[in-house]
């Protein structure tokens, strides 16, 4: 399976130790709403966070929607736009952090709330899954949204299941952007 994200191989940041780039959105809703925004304060883990460098993230249905204001993040979460994203601990909140399960340079994938479309975002640490060496930055990036949604939607329209004896062989499932019947 191949998902779809963006990549960055280095956005130098170091002359700027507590701003960094993120890409937002204008009101309206449309693509040529996205710049980025390189006036914004580096995020601070709490305890219960770290602080991850993105590498990539992932581009889906829901990031569509928020960006056409149809889908609105939770109260009290970040307006930045972003589900998943794929990167690499920068920082491990909080004063305990020498017995977490997570370090510095550990390299993760995972879903989040909102905040993937910038170069750092804070991410709970039971939301983070460690980035099989295997995979690319790019599918790690959107594997969380990609995978889950396609195997819901398998799990509750099995006559929409792509089954293969080829190997690497797999099935973009509503890869326009909208559902069958939807």
């Amino acid at each position: 399976m191949r998902a779809i994200g963006i990549y960055s191989n280095s956005l130098e940041t170091s002359q700027l130790p507590n701003e960094f780039i993120q890409l937002d959105v204008k009101p309206g809703g449309g693509v040529e709403g996205l710049y980025i925004n390189p006036d914004v304060a580096k995020p601070i883990p709490t305890p219960e966070q770290c602080l991850i460098r993105v590498k990539a993230f992932g581009l889906n249905r829901g990031d569509t929607l928020q960006r056409e204001g149809r889908y609105p993040p939770p109260p009290g979460i970040t307006q930045t736009m972003g589900l998943e994203f794929a990167g690499t601990v920068e920082t491990v909140g909080g004063p305990e952090n020498q017995d977490s399960e997570w370090k510095e340079g550990d390299e993760v994938f995972g879903l989040l709330y909102g905040g993937g479309y910038a170069e750092f975002v804070v991410v709970d640490k039971r939301m983070l899954i460690r980035k099989p060496k295997e995979l690319s930055w790019e599918v790690c990036g959107g594997l969380c949204e990609v995978r889950t949604n396609s195997d819901s939607t398998s799990l509750y329209s099995p006559a929409r299941t792509c089954v293969s004896d080829t190997p690497n062989t797999g099935l973009v499932y509503g890869s326009s952007g909208t559902a069958p019947g939807g």
